[in-house]
């Protein structure tokens, strides 16, 4: 490989895991181990919250329950495993960035932090100094006796209310990460009893309409993530628009489908570790109307405009969870957890021609 050559590649290895902070963690671990068949692996109580790591395959999710957190926030020291890193993920954000912490914790009900397994960390918080993106924690690292050590990070997204934790896992062969580690034997069934979801395949982004421009070169200066095309006609802006058709009988649904898509990706030709991991894509999508041009209605909106008001702004709308079988596993899930609910899907979502 030439000299400088890396920097033509995306520094994300995979995506490492999302970490959801809730306050009804018994509702989510039902729609993730009843629903969906995820393992529970680990529960945890930092003392400050209750956590829980649920597993498939290669998707990890933490679930953080705000119930137990106390009054006074006690102070921690991450030089060993014993003091996990994520014992202080949400303590790092509110020393630094206090009106982040406040924004998050005022949603109660949001994917807060999406992980990265990284190739150069330090090219990273490089490109982050240079285009002023706020590090909430610098460059440390996270020792395990018994697995090696893990060098870390925890950057702001620009999207608020939404964090990147970075991990350089080269120096590490646990199966998580220090503080959260899973036997192996439980960790060889998660992999391979698991058939309804075998990794991540995107995550959506909700934002205003016209800035989905401006996500997509944040993600392009940060990580050198490459822009996808949805859209094969020429769209100024490579999106797909999906619009009101000709049916009165799917206007209601088509207009809930309001919305423009547009996106980034890993670079294919990234070597590691799987070959499905390479292939994870940032979509973005924005409403094609105005906030003045819509009702205060939510039969009115679009899907976008719902989430925007209801998540009092832009942030992580939805995770795609690839699956060998969708048939099989939508039935077993509404079978197995009542509460598990499937939009449909108007048809001229799928009429637009699309790569």
């Amino acid at each position: 490989m030439l000299e400088g050559q890396v920097n033509l590649f995306t520094m994300i290895n995979c995506l490492h895991h999302f970490e959801i902070l809730t306050n009804s963690s018994r509702n989510l671990l039902n729609y993730f181990v009843n629903g969906f068949k995820f393992k529970l692996v680990l529960s945890k109580n930092t003392g400050i919250y209750e956590q829980y790591l649920v597993s498939s395959n290669s998707i990890n999710f933490l679930i953080t329950s705000l119930s137990q957190k106390p009054k006074e926030t006690p102070q921690y020291s991450t030089s060993t495993a014993s003091d996990s890193y994520y014992n202080t993920s949400l303590l790092n954000i509110e020393q630094t960035d206090k009106h982040l912490y406040d924004l998050v914790l005022d949603k109660k009900n949001t994917v807060f932090n999406a992980a990265f397994q990284v190739r150069d960390l330090d090219k990273i918080l490089l490109n982050c100094k240079n285009h002023n993106v706020k590090i909430i924690k610098d460059k440390h690292e996270l020792i395990d006796r018994d697995h090696g050590r893990v060098q870390c990070a925890i950057i702001k997204s620009c999207v608020d209310g939404v964090t990147h934790s970075l991990f350089d896992l080269k120096n590490y062969t646990g199966k998580f990460l220090p503080g959260y580690e899973i036997s192996s034997r439980l960790h060889e069934q998660v992999a391979s009893s698991m058939t309804f979801a075998t990794h991540f395949d995107h995550l959506t982004y909700a934002t205003h309409k016209n800035t989905s421009k401006n996500l997509i070169e944040w993600y392009k200066n940060i990580f050198n993530m490459k822009h996808f095309r949805i859209n094969r006609e020429n769209d100024e802006n490579g999106g797909l628009n999906v619009r009101t058709g000709s049916s009165g009988m799917n206007i209601k649904a088509i207009k809930y489908w309001l919305c423009a898509e547009t996106g980034v990706e890993f670079d294919k030709s990234n070597a590691t570790p799987s070959p499905e991991s390479k292939s994870f894509k940032f979509v973005i999508s924005e409403p094609l109307e105005d906030d003045s041009e819509v009702t205060s209605k939510n039969a009115n909106k679009n899907q976008i405009s719902i989430f925007l008001d209801e998540h009092n702004g832009p942030g992580i709308q939805h995770i795609g969870l690839h699956t060998p079988d969708i048939f099989d596993a939508v039935k077993a899930s509404k079978e197995n957890c009542n509460q598990i609910k499937y939009y449909v899907t108007p048809e001229s979502y799928y009429q637009s021609v699309s790569y």
